[in-house]
């Protein structure tokens, strides 16, 4: 294939590619296409030093570095602001991640941007200095304000931005979990159930919900292990396991669901008395 002077030479795949190796190859072209001042920026960016939960049609953003200017064209999204440094990633040059991290928080929304640093954070891609590098970068500027809610739940342990997503959905319905990667253990300290998010109730039961999504349950494996260990929590009455899809969020129903669990239902007083799959970063 090729389109705006670049050739496509990549070699037709058996299976079909990742989400992953197609974003990198767009912005690989991208660049390509617009010639060697050309930095990937904002979600482009993102994508080259691997950060997860991006949007699945966004389009590859690049700027030019120097005084070059180029009109954006179709399927390239050409961004002009100053470049102040440009590293390589993957031997390619992009967006340092803390401004990158910025502009994309500032064009998503507070529940995208919530998933893209927990994602960095999770991977030790930024730590929490790099956090209040990005809120900084963000203040006044457009966008900001609709960021104010999400600043104080960004949390490391998360393991996959859709356990972000889901957290900010049933938080700003009302429903803010007790807390995360919820470990239930037995008088020997034996794991019995572990969840992504739990609900504490008055009695000492659990409600935990279990995400699947593409990342990371990608694997068939992961998936069979996720199945058996909602089977094993099914069993346990002090454990009441709710299995919720990507879907699920856009549809509405993991919200109706936890609060028909919740309704009437005394939740326990003193949150957080879970012991924690990840311990928090120093």
């Amino acid at each position: 294939m090729a389109a705006s002077g670049v050739v496509d030479l990549a070699v037709p795949m058996a299976e079909k590619p990742s989400v992953r190796y197609r974003e990198k190859r767009s912005v690989h072209r991208a660049l390509l296409a617009l010639g060697p001042n050309a930095v990937a920026v904002g979600y482009s960016a993102l994508v080259l030093h691997g950060v997860q939960g991006l949007p699945v049609d966004h389009e590859p953003e690049v700027a030019l570095r120097g005084t070059c200017h180029a009109p954006s064209r179709e399927g390239i999204r050409v961004r002009r602001f100053t470049l102040e440094r440009v590293v390589q990633t993957d031997g390619l040059p992009a967006e340092p991640l803390v401004p990158a991290l910025a502009h994309a928080a500032l064009r998503s929304g507070p529940m995208i941007a919530l998933g893209l640093i927990d994602s960095a954070l999770h991977q030790n891609l930024i730590d929490e200095e790099d956090v209040t590098a990005i809120w900084r970068l963000t203040r006044g500027r457009r966008g900001a304000r609709a960021l104010a809610p999400m600043w104080r739940l960004i949390d490391r342990r998360r393991e996959s931005p859709l356990e972000s997503w889901a957290y900010w959905t049933l938080t700003r319905a009302g429903l803010e979990p007790t807390d995360i990667q919820v470990e239930i253990v037995d008088a020997s300290g034996r794991l019995l159930a572990r969840g992504d998010l739990g609900y504490q109730l008055q009695d000492d039961t659990w409600l935990l919900v279990d995400m699947h999504g593409r990342e990371p349950h990608e694997s068939w494996d992961k998936v069979r292990s996720d199945a058996w260990r909602t089977n094993t929590l099914s069993a346990d009455p002090s454990i009441l396991p709710l299995t919720a899809f990507n879907e699920d969020l856009k549809n509405g129903r993991l919200v109706e669901t936890v609060t028909r669990r919740l309704s009437g239902v005394p939740r326990h007083p003193r949150a957080g008395r879970a012991r924690r799959a990840a311990a928090r970063a120093a």
